[in-house]
């Protein structure tokens, strides 16, 4: 859920807010898979649909897989109370390196 300390000055969420939940969920999700820590963000890009607000009750959907020596998470940032259309209110893509590759 997010807060008012989420929100900037229109009480949207915050665009780092967002880029932090996609992050932290990423991370756990790659030690879920086996992927050896400690891992670097190399690649982040964040798409924006639709705006959260102060309240939202939002879930995120992650696709992990390798690409050579790098993993790579596609993440969808979902209402969990309501009724979704199924398209994501925020789309992130990131990759990550584990040190040495």
């Amino acid at each position: 859920m997010f807060g008012l300390g989420d929100t900037d000055a229109n009480r949207h969420v915050n665009s780092l807010v967002y880029l932090r939940v996609c992050y932290a969920a990423a991370l756990r999700a790659l030690v879920r898979h086996g992927s050896p820590a400690p891992l670097t963000l190399q690649y982040q890009e964040l798409r924006f649909r639709k705006p959260c607000f102060v309240g939202d009750v939002m879930q995120v959907k992650l696709c992990c897989y390798r690409v050579g020596c790098r993993w790579a998470v596609r993440a969808m940032l979902l209402p969990l109370d309501a009724p979704s259309d199924g398209r994501a209110h925020v789309y992130a893509l990131m990759t990550f390196a584990t040190d040495g590759a």
